[in-house]
């Protein structure tokens, strides 16, 4: 045997230990062989393998819980059934003539506190002071968006340019609200607004009142609930 084909065997030796050794290590670390399942044919001679069976619990011998489609399609069957009647039943009460009138009422009552409140503005915009203080904002506001629309605005110059349009803003808040205080029109549109809203709230608990009493509506939701809460016991 000549020193080259010693060689040559000495090198085959060596691969064939490191392999062995890799293949050790690999089954040492998983614990088991890598089986391979799919559409590759099995080798011959081999078991076939076989599903795990499931357990009477929903989950299969690897602890996972089986999705029942059925479930799923139960709840949105049940969705859809009781979304059809709270719908149907939210759509009557609101066409009664105690909720229409309630919710003219609160319309009516927020429309003229905007208009009471537009007035004050107005009258604000004869005052010179105050005039003088808006444009101040409006000079502070149009300088910050032009530092924001501008490439490479140093950040101190941002924050200092938003100051200054707070600064202004809070003397004009300032000077509006005393002028709301002040005004005559003001108390009683706030008022109005309190007793609409309270009304209207009123109107919200009757419609919850009567959508439970409905036979119908507490079945269907019944039916809802069921489902869900079954499909979240799994």
């Amino acid at each position: 045997m000549t020193k080259t084909t010693t060689r040559l065997l000495a090198t085959a030796m060596l691969v064939l230990s490191l392999v062995a050794s890799a293949s050790l290590a690999a089954t040492k670390t998983t614990g088991k062989s890598k089986v391979v399942t799919g559409k590759y044919p099995e080798k011959r001679g081999a078991t076939p393998l076989t599903p795990l069976p499931d357990d009477q619990n929903g989950t299969n011998n690897a602890g996972q819980t089986k999705l029942d489609g059925g479930d799923i399609a139960a709840i949105n069957e049940a969705q859809e059934a009781f979304q059809a009647v709270d719908t149907r039943l939210k759509t009557e009460f609101h066409e009664t003539v105690p909720m229409k009138a309630a919710t003219a009422a609160l319309q009516s009552a927020q429309q003229k506190l905007t208009s009471a409140r537009q007035a004050v503005v107005e009258k604000l915009l004869l005052n010179p002071t105050y005039a003088t203080a808006k444009a101040k904002r409006d000079r502070a506001q149009e300088k910050l968006d032009a530092l924001r629309a501008a490439d490479q605005t140093a950040p101190e110059q941002l924050t200092r340019a938003a100051s200054e349009v707070l600064d202004a803003g809070s003397i004009l808040t300032k000077m509006q609200s005393e002028a709301e205080r002040n005004d005559p029109a003001l108390p009683a549109a706030n008022t109005a607004l309190a007793d609409a809203s309270s009304k209207m709230a009123d109107m919200q608990k009757q419609l919850e009142t009567s959508l439970a009493g409905n036979p119908d509506w507490a079945a269907k939701k019944k039916t809802l609930d069921a489902a869900r809460a079954k499909f979240t016991a799994k």
